[in-house]
């Protein structure tokens, strides 16, 4: 449902606990594990653009998500498996995850 991306430098974001952050990404957002060694692991989210997801404390890196296929149905799969979104307008919005990390999914033009 999610179709690549777009971040300020290495998209990266600091989590608190790595197993849980990697199921939330996999199961509810669809994502693909690339990757899973010691602190950190990298994510897939469609069209090769890999997320490092680590334990490592630093800043985060703001990131969007495009969706693949209809915004709004893909929003409302989401809400569905829990996620709340605050709406920025008609092509995107924000959640954040539970380690405080502010994403954003927007539609892909």
């Amino acid at each position: 449902m999610l179709n690549g991306g777009t971040a300020t430098g290495a998209p990266t974001l600091s989590v608190g606990d790595l197993g849980r952050e990697v199921r939330f990404f996999v199961e509810t957002l669809g994502a693909k594990l690339v990757d899973l060694a010691g602190d950190h692991a990298q994510i897939d989210l469609g069209d090769d653009f890999v997320v490092t997801l680590t334990t490592a404390a630093g800043k985060t890196t703001p990131i969007t998500f495009f969706t693949r296929g209809d915004f709004e149905e893909t929003l409302g799969v989401y809400e569905n498996r829990g996620i709340a979104f605050t709406r920025e307008g008609a092509a995107a919005a924000s959640f954040v995850d539970r380690d405080g990390n502010r994403l954003r999914i927007a539609a892909k033009s």
